[in-house]
C-alpha cells in the first residue's frame, strides 16, 4: 500500500462533503423476529443520509437494454454508509434525492488499496 492509497479515501469523502448533496438511502434488512402467520422473518427498514455527487446519465453507447436501460443514471456515493446499511444491502435499496426516488440496481466499488473510497451506483426510476 502506498501513501497515495492512504490519502485517496479521505479526499473522496472531503470532496463529496464539500461539493455533493445529501441523499437518503432506504434499505430493507431481514429482521430477527419470526412471523408465524406468514412463516417469514419480518424485515426491518433502515434509512440514513449519505453524501453523493450530482446524477449523471449513461452515454448512449453504454445503454444495452439489459444491464443499462434508457433513463438509468449514475451517482458517486460516499463509502461512509449510514448506520445499519451494509454494502450487501445497497443493491435494491431506494436512493432518494429530494422528492425524486430511484432504485439502486447496480453497485461498483471504487477502491484505493484495501479501502473503499466510494461507490458508483446505477439508479433506475
Amino acid at each position: 500500500m502506498t501513501a497515495l492509497d492512504l490519502t485517496i479515501p479521505g479526499e473522496v469523502v472531503n470532496l463529496l462533503a464539500e461539493f455533493g448533496s445529501t441523499v437518503t438511502i432506504k434499505a430493507r434488512a431481514k429482521g430477527t423476529d419470526y412471523d408465524r402467520v406468514t412463516r417469514r422473518n419480518v424485515s426491518v427498514e433502515i434509512s440514513g443520509d449519505v453524501k453523493a455527487s450530482p446524477l449523471f446519465e449513461y452515454s448512449p453507447r453504454d445503454i444495452d437494454g439489459d444491464n443499462v436501460k434508457s433513463g438509468d443514471a449514475q451517482a458517486v456515493m460516499s463509502a461512509t454508509l449510514p448506520t445499519g446499511i451494509t454494502e450487501d444491502l445497497l443493491n435494491g435499496s431506494q436512493f432518494l434525492k429530494g422528492d425524486i426516488g430511484f432504485r439502486i440496481v447496480g453497485v461498483e466499488k471504487v477502491e484505493s488499496g484495501d479501502d473503499v473510497a466510494a461507490y458508483v451506483v446505477q439508479l433506475r426510476r
